[in-house]
């Protein structure tokens, strides 16, 4: 794992983007599409949302799951499609996940709506 979890914090779902819906990239690039894929990874902890993209570079954003305004699934393509993650707050954020087959997009999104309510929940409940 490649950052830390938080106190209290445990990881819902982690994936990396799904090879078969970029199965045209592999040809476009001989094979090298792979590293950008295995590269890119994506989290949902019950506090936040992490995207972690890069080879030489890694690059990483998290909006925390009490600020997820929306999710939604938009389509990449004929079977490619991102879940788009939007924040509120001071920064507002776009995260875009994926892409994934629909049925991954779908879970995901769920995943993270259920994230959110329960981290709106009053702890009294």
């Amino acid at each position: 794992m490649s950052f830390r979890l938080h106190s209290g914090e445990e990881i819902v779902y982690r994936a990396h983007p799904n090879p078969r819906v970029m199965a045209n990239w592999y040809v476009l690039t001989l094979g090298l599409f792979e590293f950008w894929r295995r590269a890119a990874t994506v989290t949902l902890t019950n506090q936040r949302v992490v995207l972690e993209r890069g080879l030489a570079r890694r690059r990483r954003r998290a909006v925390p799951v009490l600020m997820v305004q929306d999710a939604q699934v938009s389509s990449q393509g004929r079977r490619a499609w991102v879940v788009v993650v939007a924040s509120a707050g001071v920064r507002p954020a776009v995260l875009e996940l994926g892409p994934f087959a629909l049925y991954e997009a779908d879970d995901l999104t769920d995943l993270i709506l259920a994230q959110q309510r329960a981290a709106r929940r009053p702890a009294s409940e």
